[in-house]
């Protein structure tokens, strides 16, 4: 990292260390595994995100970013999966793994077009539109699937049994045709590193909708838990174990609804003398007109080391804190001269 930006220079709660730690962990992974990196609103899971993936990166992974927040609107997983991993890989790759996706049928060319949409956030539409398709295809076995249709048909609408049949193609696609579009999208990613390995970090996630923040860690664990895909969760564990609560009741003794998806939960937390540092150094930079008053006890250096003893200890997350110093330089900027 001698010639390259530092990713921590803006570290004040000094995350470098977990970010190293990590790093180390996450390199002696050769299979498929889903990390959760746990911490409470407020506490920079998402400082630590961009700069531990440039660590990452600089370390010579892959580093695949999503922020679920912003898919959110879209309510297919699946697709923000593709996207995000088509849009990562090079531009002069990407024919290529089209190529090697539509081996597996019909479904799989209009899967691959579709990931190309959905970079542009579109795409799901034309998925479900082909599935349709397909049913009355060339697949294996497609005449008894319209023979169960028709009969499925016999005693309710047209439109319910083409439903039938879009699920039933859905089905075969997330057997057949999406591990092989999902592993070329491996292989294009990882061409010509010593590691095939993908590392994709997925922040907000406590954020979302909880239908959609449901989804996507199924999705994760039943479509994309496959070698070669390390997947890094930011989030409050707190908040999804009582999405989870109200979405499917009471878990059984002892059990947490992430511990379905989740290999390893480990843990960031800035030590209380990290915090009171990096208080201190936000209230250094408080604009005042006039000082707080006479002598050293009343100048920014002595109010800056009294907010820093102040945020020792007191409980709020360093969001909070820097809420409570937004409102001070409101304060400052509207009475300058008081």
């Amino acid at each position: 990292m001698t010639n390259a930006v530092n990713p921590w220079k803006d570290d004040l709660l000094d995350y470098a260390s977990y970010g190293a730690t990590f790093t180390n962990l996450v390199q002696s992974i050769d299979d498929s595994k889903v990390i959760s990196i746990e911490a409470g609103f407020g506490h920079g899971k998402t400082f630590f995100r961009k700069a531990w993936a440039e660590h990452l990166r600089q370390a010579g992974e892959v580093v695949v970013e999503i922020d679920a927040q912003q898919s959110d609107h879209s309510g297919e997983p699946i697709i923000t999966f593709l996207g995000a991993l088509m849009a990562a890989v090079p531009e002069k790759e990407r024919s290529k793994v089209a190529t090697l996706a539509a081996k597996g049928g019909k479904l799989a060319g209009v899967v691959s077009r579709a990931v190309a949409r959905a970079i542009l956030r579109n795409g799901a539409e034309e998925v479900i539109e082909a599935a349709s398709g397909w049913a009355s295809g060339k697949v294996e076995g497609s005449e008894a699937l319209q023979d169960t249709i028709k009969e499925l048909e016999e005693g309710m609408s047209k439109l319910a049994g083409q439903m039938i049949a879009s699920q039933l193609a859905a089905e075969h696609a997330r057997q057949n045709e999406l591990p092989a579009q999902i592993e070329a999208l491996r292989d294009a990613l990882t061409e010509g590193r010593a590691a095939r390995r993908v590392v994709i970090l997925i922040d907000e996630l406590d954020r979302c909708h909880p239908d959609y923040a449901i989804a996507l860690l199924e999705a994760m664990k039943l479509v994309f838990g496959r070698p070669g895909f390390v997947f890094c969760l930011m989030v409050n564990a707190d908040y999804l174990e009582s999405i989870a609560h109200h979405r499917f009741g009471t878990q059984a003794a002892g059990e947490k609804y992430l511990e379905k998806f989740v290999d390893l939960r480990l843990r960031l937390k800035a030590t209380e003398e990290a915090v009171s540092v990096a208080t201190q150094e936000l209230a250094k930079g408080l604009p005042l007109a006039i000082p707080f008053g006479e002598g050293e006890a009343f100048s920014v250096k002595a109010a800056a080391e009294l907010a820093g003893k102040l945020a020792f200890g007191c409980g709020l997350s360093f969001r909070q804190i820097k809420r409570v110093l937004d409102k001070v330089e409101l304060a400052l900027r509207c009475y300058r001269e008081r």
